[in-house]
């Protein structure tokens, strides 16, 4: 006959007390354990559960649990099995259940203070699988570098982010940024007006410049040409502003020097060279 007594299943032949002992893997099935899946013992005795090596290299033994409680193992010598627990003296009803854990490896984020790579903080990758990070950079600026697992690769194919696949070792991936950079050609007629800067001015992405004029007090400011079109506004205001830069530009200054007239003349009996309305430049 049998009873419940005490929370635990008992089932007696020829008056010997005997205990349920069911044992199980769990649905990885990456173990395989020694007992079958139920069986009864008697009173006092013992039980031993051995158990396999991964029989995939994708998952690790997490451990074994008896009652619920994880139980240290111990490793054997055995042309089948690596592990062993034994249960002595039995008094309850008895549940093995062999759990495995997937193997997992680490990847390191590292990302300069003007980008972020997601995602970034202790980044684990169950072995096998695949891991997608995604690169946040301001339009402003664009990739300088990108570090993979310690060696700077051709970034022109990974402009929005990076892929490791069939993961089977840790990673690690750096990204730093620098300005996107426009030039801003400055140039003036003659020597006695000049753009301040001047030349080829190296400026930043989304950034503001500004440029002023500084002539000499023989000359004065003609037209101020901005990428080609005339500014009334920058000559009247002496200066030239470049706001929210996206794209190369050019500037140029023309002037033009003061001029005075002479006006030579001569009686009759005299003569003068020139003589007339005479145009000089102010010097």
């Amino acid at each position: 006959n049998s009873e419940m007594y005490s929370n635990y299943y008992l089932k007696i032949y020829d008056d010997i007390l005997k205990y349920k002992v069911t044992a199980k893997a769990d649905s990885n099935s990456a173990f395989n354990h020694s007992l079958n899946s139920t069986q009864y013992i008697n009173y006092g005795s013992s039980i031993e559960i051995m158990i396999t090596d991964s029989l995939s290299d994708l998952y690790e033994l997490d451990g074994l649990y008896v009652n619920g409680n994880k139980v240290e193992l111990s490793i054997i010598n055995d042309p089948i099995y690596k592990y062993k627990y034994v249960i002595n003296n039995v008094y309850e009803n008895i549940d093995f259940i062999v759990k495995s854990k997937p193997i997992q490896f680490s990847i390191d984020v590292v990302s300069d203070e003007y980008s972020s790579i997601v995602p970034a903080i202790n980044v684990k990758v169950n072995k096998g699988e695949y891991q997608v990070f995604r690169f946040n950079i301001p339009d402003t600026r664009e990739i300088n570098e990108l570090t993979i697992d310690g060696v700077i690769v051709d970034h022109s194919n990974f402009t929005e982010g990076y892929t490791f696949v069939n993961v089977r070792e840790n990673h690690s991936i750096s990204l730093t940024t620098k300005p996107i950079l426009y030039t801003i050609v400055a140039t003036s007629d003659r020597p006695q007006a000049r753009l301040i800067p001047t030349g080829n001015v190296i400026v930043n992405k989304g950034s503001t410049q500004v440029f002023t004029f500084d002539l000499d007090d023989t000359h004065y400011i003609d037209k101020v040409l901005a990428d080609g079109v005339e500014s009334t506004y920058a000559k009247e205001m002496n200066f030239q502003q470049f706001a929210n830069i996206r794209e190369n530009h050019t500037i140029h200054l023309t002037s033009l020097p003061y001029q005075f007239n002479i006006i030579s003349t001569a009686t009759p009996y005299a003569t003068i060279s020139p003589i007339g309305t005479i145009v000089v430049n102010k010097r």
